[in-house]
């Protein structure tokens, strides 16, 4: 085994990344490499966008396949929601103690838009080529919903973080049914495209709850 590299595998919707030679030795060598591949995916990611706008593709286009809002229509805008999604995953995993992931469902009983929810988030989890548990929790009160940082039901969080990448900012906390921007209009449940870049973001691991 050599020195600790990260290796791109897959293609289309299931690339991963996998971390390939000697790892758990010298943290700072480990982060140097994370940081000299995280630069170099973000400068292909710049040439994408780029050859995107060339292809006459809209602003609202990209947003919508980077699993953002179809209603940001530049890239100031798109740039904002990513760096704010990038900022709310490493401030959350800043503060895990432990390695544990979990995927969270949060509602009330007055909003009926969660039903069925689980089941379909469960059945997204293998195209995103993970394993995750699943709790599902009720929220009875608005200081509860306060406290919880519960924004509307049905709230989906992954390591604690909503899959809403334009949820970080907000702070309407209250035992309210929930609506998402998509393309085609307002829904009650957030896009999948949301669930599965959330997903896709998490080193895959735990079982299945």
């Amino acid at each position: 085994m050599g020195s600790p590299a990260l290796r791109l595998r897959g293609r289309g919707d299931r690339v991963r990344l996998s971390k390939i030679g000697m790892w758990n030795r010298d943290p700072l060598a480990e982060l140097t490499v994370t940081c000299r591949t995280t630069v170099a995916v973000d400068k292909a990611f710049g040439e994408s966008v780029r050859a995107a706008r060339q292809a006459g593709r809209s602003w609202s286009e990209i947003a919508h396949v980077l699993g953002l809002p179809s209603t940001l229509s530049s890239w100031e805008g798109i740039a904002a929601a990513l760096a704010t999604r990038r900022q709310a995953v490493w401030s959350h995993m800043r503060a895990r103690p432990d390695d544990s992931f979990v995927i969270e469902i949060l509602y009330f009983d007055g909003c009926p838009n969660h039903e069925g929810l689980e089941g379909h988030v469960r059945a997204l989890l293998p195209e995103a080529g993970v394993e995750l548990p699943i709790t599902v929790r009720r929220i009875d009160s608005d200081a509860e919903a306060k406290a919880e940082r519960f924004l509307g039901s049905p709230t989906i969080r992954v390591n604690g973080v909503d899959v809403d990448p334009t949820a970080a900012p907000r702070d309407t906390y209250g035992l309210v049914c929930r609506v998402y921007p998509t393309g085609g209009g307002l829904r009650g449940t957030p896009p999948d495209a949301w669930i599965l870049a959330a997903l896709q973001r998490q080193p895959p691991g735990g079982r299945a709850g």
